[in-house]
């Protein structure tokens, strides 16, 4: 991180709304802090006074490449969410707390040189935001079962079998994780572990060639860590 552009608390991942969005995400407190610091980053370059205007929480997740997170630093109290009049407003109530003196003047700096270029469009803004949340939800299942090259249809048949035990879909990023090991292990060993796992009931991917029951550790179950 060069010079005071963004400094961070040391303490931040002990943070309990820190804590509380890892476990909404399903990730450790490190990947949470990684996000802040790209919210944060935007925040610095953009905000003026405290608030961006014209911004939807949505267009802000695709931003930070994390749809939901917005939603997330509204539910902590890290960020204020305001679509009642001709623009939505986004306010950062933590502004003073997370960014330093300097960032806070360059982006009022870059936020009066936007002003004078800034051009508002009046389109109907639900409308547009559900069309692109559909597409965006079916672009992103789409990837995601074109990353599973050699073993899609098993890989379709956990993620609905995850969804099916707990009604919470795999998120982008625990399934960017698992994904990666599944390929290490190989397209053929991929189907054979997730129908192993899936028939044992687990909920992390099993390795199919390990005899847990032999070494009197059925109940044991290895884990991707995320």
């Amino acid at each position: 991180m060069a010079g005071d552009w963004i400094k961070m608390r040391l303490d931040l991942p002990e943070d309990p709304a820190v804590m509380r969005m890892a476990d909404e995400l399903g990730v450790r407190e490190e990947v949470v802090v990684g996000y802040l610091h790209a919210f944060w980053s935007w925040v610095s370059r953009q905000c003026n006074g405290e608030s961006v205007t014209g911004v939807t929480l949505l267009s802000l997740g695709r931003r930070l490449n994390l749809h939901g997170f917005p939603e997330l630093l509204c539910d902590v109290g890290w960020l204020e969410y305001d679509d009642s009049g001709d623009q939505p407003i986004i306010r950062i109530p933590s502004f003073e707390r997370h960014l330093s003196q300097s960032a806070k003047s360059r982006a009022n700096g870059q936020a009066r040189q936007k002003k004078h270029r800034e051009v508002v469009t009046q389109v109907s803004r639900n409308k547009r935001d559900k069309t692109v949340t559909r597409e965006e939800k079916r672009r992103e299942e789409n990837n995601t079962h074109t990353q599973a090259e050699g073993f899609e249809e098993h890989w379709k048949r956990w993620c609905e079998f995850r969804f099916a035990c707990d009604g919470v879909k795999v998120n982008q990023i625990q399934a960017d994780t698992i994904l990666m090991d599944l390929h290490r292990r190989g397209a053929d060993k991929a189907k054979k572990d997730i129908d192993f796992s899936i028939m044992k009931g687990a909920r992390s991917i099993l390795d199919s060639s390990r005899d847990f029951q032999s070494k009197g550790n059925s109940g044991t179950k290895e884990k991707l860590r995320i």
